[in-house]
């Protein structure tokens, strides 16, 4: 057998199946790379024809190939990448909150089903194969015209990650192609942060429940979501706990929250403490939610973050920030006046401390020097070891 190509297209020639010689196209243009791969294939099958199995390891690779449907070699088909994305996402709706689910099916329904990658059988593909698929992702623009994020399609990558990572447990491709996949380089998500002065300017230019909305976000790290599903409930007066078991969604309304990690207990400072029996006495009447709205449902978090959240920055002579980066003031504020990472990070929810450390160290004190003792021993010579410095003849 050998390699040729066809109207720049890759073929393998010559490939003596049930007494014929047949050919293969590989549906691999004629590059540089698409050669070496090829060449691979062509040797795994050479190396079948020495063993007697070249049959078995021809219909392994082509599955769909009209030679072995010519030939009437039966060949049991493995499932193409689309209809193994569909199961494999009906499989973890048990696991998945609601709103987690939709941003998986989004992702397979609007960026992988229309590629022409979710045609191929899982055990056709190849990191090659991934990495043309990733190139016209990159290719690719929204509506408004604004090309894909490296992070949107981070989140594609990951999700085929754990997709070729099930196939290959259930034994339906022989090696993980996504082994040899590197995610795109994504710039850092800007973490900017309030100071004190900042976050006392906020609170006092919020009015009612919003300055008591406001200190539970600034001086506790929970998320805006979490705040608005919470319940009178889930407040721990004796103990000075705020139980966080729930979020708000637009979508999908009240859920879990958005990682096992996030159920967790916050502890309540006395400000926020102060903050809640105010608008205890606002709200518990009115029933179960500690912020609702008028109508007694949850507030709707994108109208508070597009109308009332500019008018209080506004107010407050604050520059604009989004509201999220109430979240990282309070991670900012506890470091700085000494607490823990570890603490901070069971706070915000985090089961690891790793991205404290990445996100918030440089609000973190910089341990004392030990370097005076090294600086006399370097700049003043012992006369036992004698000697001169650097610099000791004014150079």
């Amino acid at each position: 057998m050998f390699l040729k190509a066809n109207r720049g297209w890759l073929v393998l020639a010559y490939i003596p199946l049930r007494g014929e010689f047949v050919s293969q196209p590989l549906h691999l243009k004629d590059t540089r790379d698409n050669r070496r791969e090829a060449k691979h294939i062509e040797r795994a099958l050479e190396d079948a024809r020495r063993a007697g199995t070249l049959e078995a390891e021809f219909a392994r690779r082509f599955p769909s190939s009209k030679v072995l449907a010519r030939l009437g070699v039966k060949t049991e088909l493995k499932p193409t990448l689309g209809e193994f994305a569909h199961d494999w996402l009906e499989e973890k709706t048990a696991s998945l909150t609601p709103a987690t689910r939709y941003d998986y099916e989004s992702l397979i329904n609007v960026h992988l089903k229309p590629h022409a990658l979710a045609a191929m059988r899982v055990s056709e593909i190849d990191d090659g194969t991934i990495n043309r698929f990733i190139s016209d992702l990159r290719a690719k623009t929204k509506r408004d015209g604004a090309a894909l994020s490296p992070r949107r399609i981070n989140m594609v990558i990951a999700r085929l990650r754990t997709m070729f990572a099930t196939a290959y447990r259930r034994k339906l491709i022989e090696s993980d192609p996504m082994r040899h996949v590197v995610n795109l380089r994504q710039p850092k998500s800007e973490v900017d942060p309030f100071d004190l002065d900042e976050a006392r300017r906020i609170i006092e230019a919020a009015p009612g429940w919003e300055r008591a909305f406001l200190t539970v976000l600034l001086y506790t790290g929970m998320r805006p979501g979490e705040a608005l599903a919470l319940h009178w409930d889930a407040i721990d007066w004796d103990r000075g706990l705020i139980l966080v078991r729930y979020t708000e969604s637009r979508r999908y309304g009240r859920g879990l929250p958005k990682t096992p990690g996030s159920e967790r207990d916050v502890e309540m400072i006395a400000p926020v403490r102060g903050a809640l029996q105010e608008q205890r006495a606002r709200s518990q009447l009115k029933g179960a939610l500690v912020f609702p709205s008028q109508a007694g449902t949850a507030i709707d978090l994108a109208h508070f973050r597009a109308r009332n959240w500019p008018r209080i920055l506004t107010r407050a002579k604050v520059r604009a920030r989004p509201i999220y980066q109430c979240r990282h003031t309070f991670a900012r504020l506890a470091i700085e006046h000494g607490d823990t990472p570890q603490h901070v990070a069971a706070q915000l929810g985090h089961t690891t401390v790793e991205m404290v450390f990445r996100v918030y160290s440089r609000w973190m004190t910089r341990p004392a020097s030990g370097l005076e003792a090294l600086e006399k021993a370097i700049t003043h010579p012992s006369p036992k070891i004698g000697g001169e410095t650097a610099g000791s003849h004014g150079n």
